[in-house]
């Protein structure tokens, strides 16, 4: 019989409490982000261009090894297939005809 008025005693103050701090916190927490994002959207900008160029650098060299890695099986295989050409590799001067 000790255990019935303690479950309601104890139930009353916990729901009493409990909606009162979470009504003023709810109100009070969205002004608080609000007024943290008001000052950060300013300095923002002025870091977005120069945090831009910096990951753009930095993808940069990762695309080029790759790209000279693919490049070097080509050269060779240019080289291989190469056949000589009926012309010079120099066409004739256009002045050397005036000469002569």
């Amino acid at each position: 019989m000790l255990k019935q008025p303690c479950t309601p005693f104890m139930h009353a103050p916990k729901p009493s409490r409990v909606p009162s701090p979470r009504t003023h916190l709810s109100p009070a927490f969205p002004p608080v982000p609000a007024h943290v994002d008001a000052p950060r959207p300013l300095p923002t900008p002025n870091h977005f261009p120069k945090t831009v160029p910096g990951p753009t650098s930095q993808m940069m060299p990762i695309p080029s090894p790759s790209l000279p890695v693919f490049q070097h099986p080509m050269p060779p295989r240019k080289k291989r297939n190469k056949r000589p050409s009926k012309f010079p590799a120099i066409a004739p001067s256009p002045y050397a005809l005036l000469h002569t």
